[in-house]
């Protein structure tokens, strides 16, 4: 295991310099916002649309989820992150597909230029997409998202690489789970922030996690007796907007999992408005997982194992086809 306290350490896992990029709060939001308001110029009126679909590759999933839930509240056309089934109801609604991955003759199907890569940081992607929206529905969700509260902007920067592990919550919490079998899960609508923290710490890390909603946690899981081996192994984390509050069920199931003597742990925004709390979850999300990798010797950036895959599902280069 490697020392994330040690910067020459960290660094031989971080060759991109995901950690800078991590560390760059003020600079990313301002960017993402911007690019989202200039990417929205010209799209047409969506009077009249029930729902927007927003069309994004799976890596993004969670972050579609965030979007939905963060727009559920609000009048107006309802952003759904694209779910073929539900796609298929007669609803008359809007594509947004940024990253051009439908099919170009589908009506109602709006390109956006220059989208950032899908491996960009999740704020980055959160607060683009938001910030689309805005502008064309005339909301203020990427600002309201960007107004956190002082203690959470306090433990954003005490999540940077420069300060140790005693004082850093991200380090703590990659270090709580390192070696060990993470379940991330929320109630909605956090569902796609659990999502998330599943896919990062899996991709950055390398390292088996898994991720579920509330319900399957508590009508299904809750009824399970695990191993022996799941006292060592696993941990359930719960993110939540505010750690003091819950379904009156929770009370209970913390108290059935301390009895079963199975490890959790919950990680709250502790902020009062919903974009807010999911923009500082996606944050200290991608924390953890940059650390997770650290003490593992894993860059974050690699995709050794989806890079061999790809390998066999390209379409052959013209001079590598046989001649007859």
């Amino acid at each position: 295991m490697l020392d994330i306290d040690d910067p020459s350490q960290i660094a031989l896992s971080d060759r991109q310099g995901w950690l800078a990029r991590a560390a760059r709060i003020n600079g990313r939001w301002a960017e993402a916002i911007a690019g989202g308001q200039l990417a929205a110029q010209g799209l047409p009126d969506p009077a009249g649309a029930a729902v927007i679909w927003l069309v994004l590759p799976i890596p993004l999933a969670g972050i579609g989820g965030a979007v939905q839930a963060a727009s559920a509240h609000l009048p107006g056309p309802r952003v759904i992150c694209w779910q073929p089934t539900l796609a298929t109801l007669p609803v008359q609604g809007i594509w947004l597909d940024p990253y051009a991955l439908m099919d170009a003759t589908q009506p109602q199907r709006l390109m956006i230029p220059s989208p950032p890569a899908p491996e960009s940081h999740p704020t980055t992607l959160f607060l683009f997409l938001l910030a689309i929206l805005d502008t064309w529905l005339g909301r203020t969700l990427a600002e309201d998202a960007i107004k956190l509260s002082a203690a959470c902007i306090d433990e954003l920067a005490s999540s940077t690489a420069s300060v140790p592990l005693a004082e850093n919550p991200a380090k703590q919490i990659a270090y709580r789970l390192h070696e060990r079998l993470p379940l991330f899960w929320a109630e909605e609508p956090l569902t796609g922030i659990a999502y998330d923290w599943w896919q990062r710490y899996t991709l950055y890390a390398e390292a088996k996690a898994e991720w579920s909603t509330a319900a399957p946690i508590r009508q299904v899981t809750a009824t399970a007796r695990f191993p022996r081996y799941w006292l060592q192994a696993g941990t359930f984390v719960r993110l939540a907007q505010n750690a003091e509050e819950g379904p009156p069920w929770l009370n209970a199931l913390d108290r059935l999992f301390h009895r079963r003597k199975l490890q959790g742990m919950t990680v709250a925004a502790q902020e009062e408005r919903l974009p807010a709390a999911l923009l500082y979850l996606l944050e200290i999300g991608e924390w953890v997982a940059i650390y997770a990798a650290a003490l593992l010797g894993v860059d974050p950036a690699e995709r050794v194992a989806l890079d061999f895959l790809d390998a066999f599902v390209a379409p052959p280069s013209p001079s590598s086809s046989s001649m007859t």
